[in-house]
């Protein structure tokens, strides 16, 4: 997902109360899901945790509970 798309999302979820209604939360995160092609990137994630204040775990945690949300595997050194 590009920036001025990331940009979009994040404006219009925080306009529709994001961070503090999780429900836009989980609407912001199925949406970049889309965008990134089916699995959610960590770049599309530390830019969410920074938009909204939010930690980056708290973001993996959430999507750990809802079914259909995906993020990339972390890359193993």
């Amino acid at each position: 997902m590009d920036e001025r798309q990331m940009r979009e999302l994040v404006d219009y979820y925080r306009d529709q109360g994001a961070p503090g209604d999780q429900q836009m939360v989980l609407a912001l995160l199925r949406e970049a899901q889309e965008a990134d092609g089916g699995v959610l990137s960590h770049a599309t994630l530390e830019a969410i945790a920074r938009e909204y204040g939010l930690k980056q775990t708290a973001l993996l945690a959430l999507i750990r509970r809802i079914p259909g949300l995906r993020c990339e595997a972390a890359p193993h050194t």
